[in-house]
Order: C-alpha cells, then sequence, then structure tokens
C-alpha cells in the first residue's frame, strides 16, 4: 500500500463529514494501520539488524514517533497503534523472520521509505494548522 497519510486524512475526513458509510471508514482504517504496522515493522528490524547509522536512526525514529501521535489522535486513542506494535513484535518473533536479509532487509527497505513520506506529510498538515 504506496497511499500517504494526507490521502487517508483526505478521505477519512470526507468519509466521516459526508457518509455514513461504515465500510467506507472501516476500510481507511484497516489500510492506515496495515501501512502503520510496516513502519512498525521497519522500525523493530532496525532495532535488532541496525540497518542505518546513528544519525539516520535519531531522525527515522522522529519520524515513527511523529506518526505514531498522529495516527493514535486520528483513531481517537493510543489501543489500536498498540495493538499493531504488539502483533509486529510477535510476527517478527517467527523464523520467518529471523535474519538480517532477504524478507526482513525488503520490509525495513519499504517501512524506512515509507515512514519518510508519511512524517512528510503530517508535518505539512500540521504547518498549515
Amino acid at each position: 500500500m504506496k497511499l500517504i497519510f494526507i490521502t487517508f486524512l483526505s478521505m477519512f475526513i470526507s468519509t466521516l463529514a459526508n457518509s455514513n458509510d461504515l465500510n467506507s471508514r472501516e476500510n481507511l482504517i484497516a489500510a492506515a494501520l496495515d501501512d502503520y504496522g510496516k513502519v512498525s515493522s521497519a522500525w523493530a528490524l532496525n532495532e535488532r539488524c541496525q540497518f542505518v547509522k546513528e544519525q539516520e536512526k535519531t531522525l527515522f525514529e522522529k519520524n515513527i514517533s511523529l506518526i505514531t501521535v498522529a495516527l493514535a489522535q486520528d483513531l481517537g486513542g493510543p489501543q489500536m497503534v498498540y495493538m499493531v506494535q504488539a502483533s509486529v513484535k510477535k510476527t517478527l518473533e517467527t523464523p520467518k523472520y529471523a535474519g538480517c536479509t532477504g524478507e526482513p532487509k525488503k520490509i525495513f527497505n519499504y517501512g524506512y521509505n515509507h515512514s519518510k513520506n508519511w512524517s512528510d506529510q503530517i508535518r505539512r498538515i500540521q504547518s498549515k494548522k
């Protein structure tokens, strides 16, 4: 899923304002949580595998933190975010994701790049407020 936060936010707001279609709202939330799982996975994999150097790691962690807080606020609380984090941790403990090459590296790369785009969109939205 390569949708960025601004798309989720605008679709989420318009769905709430103009429609009672609960399925659309649920799909938007599910997509946002799916993307959050990917960036959370990238963070967890970096903790284990040290894919980025310290300066990049600091920026990456700031991006993840910004996304986490913004998403929790949009969802009305952190419960769903915490559930995604717990699921990510459990999944990454399985043998399929035990190493730092192959699939774990691909997941990290996607999540790392997506976190940059998503956090940039959040910053743009916040700067307009």
